[in-house]
């Protein structure tokens, strides 16, 4: 998501107070655009936001019916190179720890004391493997047993790691795609993940049981930037994949069937 204006908007799950009072709470978040924000899975109440302000901040979101904002800010985060924040997200099953891409080669691992919401990060991957570019996209697998890490940058590179030891990555990807790699998203099993950039190309890989990516075919219905990703699980367990782009089209992708 991207918010120009620096503002987020709260819808809660029962709009029906919102329909009767046609108003939608707001809140300016940040001083400048509003590039990410990711809602803590076992915590929904906490949602995280990040700004070309170089700021990561914490929300704690309630429902309210007074009119009163819903919003209150549990802490900011900064680093000393202040640097746009252009992605953050939360590691699933967790309640104290994201990851945060940055302009210039940058990737940070946040673990958040719990009590007083104060943070310690640490550098996930050096500029060098990272080829010094802006990191753009990341997501971390839903797979309890493994936390693997998926970076996309501006450079069109995939960089894969243990979110537990960064030090040296799994995998870099550099031919799969010719331009920035914009959206990274696992499937819900973990199994599958999608990559989209600037060109419209959207990459589906799939996750070996070593942790390793393989790639297994592409799409190309969209004829310029495809900005958005998300995974819809069939009963049988196999996916369909939503994608947005700057196309203005939404496309729903049977994956299964792009792999016949």
């Amino acid at each position: 998501m991207r918010s120009d204006d620096g503002f987020i908007l709260y819808v809660p799950r029962d709009i029906t107070g919102l329909i009767a009072s046609s108003e939608v709470p707001q809140l300016a978040a940040h001083d400048e655009c509003v590039l990410s924000l990711d809602v803590n899975k076992e915590n929904p109440q906490e949602v995280l936001t990040s700004s070309t302000d170089g700021t990561i901040k914490l929300w704690n979101i309630t429902g309210t019916d007074d009119g009163t904002s819903p919003f209150s800010l549990l802490q900011t985060y900064t680093e000393k190179q202040k640097r746009a924040v252009n992605v953050v997200r939360w590691q699933p099953h967790s309640s104290t720890t994201f990851v945060a891409g940055f302009d210039g080669g940058s990737v940070r691992v946040y673990e958040r004391d719990p009590n007083s919401n104060s943070a310690e990060s640490r550098s996930a991957f050096s500029p060098e493997v990272l080829d010094k570019s802006n990191v753009l996209s990341l997501a971390i697998s839903p797979d309890p047993s493994f936390p693997l890490l998926v970076v996309g940058n501006s450079h069109g590179d995939i960089i894969t790691g243990d979110l537990r030891k960064l030090d040296t990555p799994i995998n870099t990807f550099k031919q799969h795609h010719a331009s920035a790699v914009l959206q990274v998203e696992f499937s819900p099993n973990g199994k599958k993940l999608a990559t989209s950039d600037a060109t419209g190309l959207i990459q589906i890989w799939n996750v070996a049981e070593d942790h390793t990516l393989v790639p297994l075919t592409s799409y190309t219905g969209h004829k310029s930037a495809t900005r958005g990703l998300n995974w819809q699980s069939k009963e049988d367990g196999t996916g369909l994949l939503a994608s947005v782009g700057q196309d203005k089209q939404l496309h729903l992708i049977d994956v299964e069937k792009l792999e016949e």
